[in-house]
């Protein structure tokens, strides 16, 4: 579901996985008709993790969000979630456009925020480019990134132990990724993102998830 936290697979209590991890992907496979996108992969994300995951288009990148929100099955192999952990994700493309004003989508996670939620959400929404008047707009009002701006605005005060973030910069100009970028070297929970801005993922990130040979390969370095 869109921007939504979403409790997954429980993990399960008998499990040797360090207590710190998020999700634990073991021995994945997907493949779609004669395409293989993954034979054997394997990762762990552990609280406070900092992962851009990259690889060739059509490596199956989204697909791999998919899978480990349970919206595309897995053909083999497990993927196990901290026990009661939700993640808020953000797609690249086509966010839903409901009745909601702007604040009302950035607050659309709560029933009845209080006045420090909702001066959390004011500030998130005027660092992603907002003005006051414009709290008051619905979202049909809106270009699709002007949406997708007010969908990060609502992970972002939500706050979900996971982010998972698909090309995340792709709305923002300069100022609004400066912004974002430097909201993220301080968000309290891990980050998993699809990202092709280099300079974004070395300020962001503090590894590298690869896409190779139908596998996930973690190189602790910059991009």
């Amino acid at each position: 579901s869109f921007g939504l936290g979403r409790k997954t697979r429980d993990a399960d209590p008998s499990s040797k996985v360090e207590s710190t991890f998020m999700i634990s992907v073991r021995g994945i496979k997907k493949s779609f008709g004669d395409q293989i996108l993954y034979d054997g992969a394997e990762l762990q994300l552990n609280a406070g993790d900092r992962y851009a995951l990259v690889g060739p288009n059509g490596a199956g990148k989204t697909t791999l969000f998919k899978m480990l929100l349970g919206e595309e099955e897995i053909e083999g192999g497990s993927i196990e979630w901290k026990r009661g952990a939700k993640a808020g994700y953000l797609p690249q493309e086509n966010p839903p456009i409901g009745p909601e004003t702007v604040l009302e989508t950035a607050l659309a996670h709560r029933t009845d925020p209080d006045g420090r939620e909702t001066a959390k959400a004011k500030k998130i929404l005027m660092g992603l480019g907002f003005q006051v008047k414009d709290f008051d707009r619905h979202l049909s009002e809106l270009s699709g990134g002007w949406a997708m701006r007010a969908a990060l605005a609502r992970l972002l005060v939500e706050e979900p132990e996971l982010l998972l973030l698909d090309e995340p910069t792709n709305h923002l100009d300069l100022v609004t990724l400066l912004w974002f970028q430097e909201y993220l070297q301080s968000y309290p929970g891990a980050i998993l993102m699809i990202s092709h801005d280099r300079a974004f993922i070395d300020n962001v990130c503090s590894a590298i998830v690869a896409v190779e040979e139908k596998r996930l390969k973690i190189y602790r370095t910059n991009y």
